[in-house]
């Protein structure tokens, strides 16, 4: 990492540059952020920093057609996901995960994601995206406990497109 930039081409064609520059920044903001509001949960520095990574490769991505999106990039952007250290800084590196729909195996990672709770909703949200709705049972479960309304809307919405497909 040359300079303490995030370079967006040097992350689609430079093996390990992502998973790097997200580990320089866990390394350099490993504390607690200030926070504005008495009832705002904690949250650490490092997590919106890498949370904004995932926020700017994801406009580029987009644009990008399908055979152009990497393998390299991919495994970069699972590797991530299933850092647990880097905590809800993890939530934008799952928002990408539908636009590899073409590969097999995310909806696996999804599944998977599902038992994470820092990163179920997300998840859920992305196999909405995929018109994937194979996991009822989880779903429910979610679906009993969940108070975030962001959250529970993904959920029932799954249920809901479940249940028109496979009833």
């Amino acid at each position: 990492m040359a300079s303490n930039t995030f370079d967006i081409v040097t992350a689609f064609n430079k093996k390990g540059y992502i998973l790097n520059y997200c580990e320089k920044l866990f390394e350099k903001n490993n504390y607690k952020e200030k926070t504005l509001f008495k009832d705002m949960p904690e949250r650490m520095v490092f997590e919106t920093e890498i949370w904004m990574i995932g926020a700017k490769i994801r406009p580029e991505i987009a644009k990008m057609k399908k055979d152009k999106r990497s393998d390299l990039l991919l495994q970069e952007i699972l590797t991530i996901v299933q850092t647990k250290k880097y905590r809800k800084g993890r939530e934008s590196f799952v928002m990408l995960l539908h636009y590899f729909s073409d590969i097999p195996s995310i909806v696996n990672v999804l599944e998977i994601l599902l038992e994470d709770n820092e990163l179920y909703g997300f998840a859920v949200s992305e196999l909405n995206k995929l018109k994937f709705y194979r996991y009822t049972e989880k779903i429910k479960s979610l679906l009993e406990n969940e108070k975030t309304g962001w959250i529970k809307q993904e959920l029932k919405r799954n249920l809901q497109n479940a249940w028109c497909i496979y009833e």
